[in-house]
């Protein structure tokens, strides 16, 4: 009985973890979060060299 607890607690743990990670992955990458178009903002138009 303690041995099925044991698998079934370190399972949903493991399938808590990888929920986690897959959920946090968009969030960890600054970038996409702050700019979704990348670095397309951060160029200049060809109107503001000029």
């Amino acid at each position: 009985m303690l041995n099925k607890f044991t698998a079934f607690t370190f399972a949903l743990a493991l399938l808590l973890i990888q929920g986690v990670s897959v959920y946090g992955a968009p969030v960890e990458n600054e970038l996409n979060a702050r700019e979704p178009a990348g670095f397309r903002y951060n160029n200049p138009t060809p109107d503001s060299i000029l």
